[in-house]
């Protein structure tokens, strides 16, 4: 297990490694502007944002998804709870807006 991964990850820094930092003057100009403006680093920075966004809203999904189940089943049996359902709906939303902000940020750094 341990060798296999090792060589993925030899594998993958040699097919990823060359073609992201080093851009061959030979190439289009489109691909001249995307290779120098993207590089290693800056890759795995958008890599980082973008998983940040998507895992923060399958969170959030997720945490809305069981109180919104358990909030219509209360509020069904005792009214009273609508209130409370909600505002822990919105601390449930929030989840996604905190991954949303770390995307930002980590995009414009």
């Amino acid at each position: 297990q341990i060798k296999h991964n090792n060589i993925e990850g030899c594998c993958l820094q040699q097919s990823c490694g060359h073609s992201v930092t080093k851009p061959n003057h030979h190439r289009n100009t489109v691909l001249r502007v995307f290779s120098s403006f993207f590089s290693f680093p800056r890759g795995f920075i958008h890599l980082g944002a973008g998983l940040a966004v998507g895992f923060s809203g399958l969170a959030a999904g997720f945490a809305i998804g069981i109180v919104g189940d358990a909030g219509v089943r209360g509020t069904a049996q005792q009214p009273r709870l609508f209130v409370g359902m909600i505002l822990i709906l919105i601390f449930a939303e929030v989840l996604g807006l905190y991954g949303l902000i770390v995307a930002i940020y980590l995009y414009t750094k």
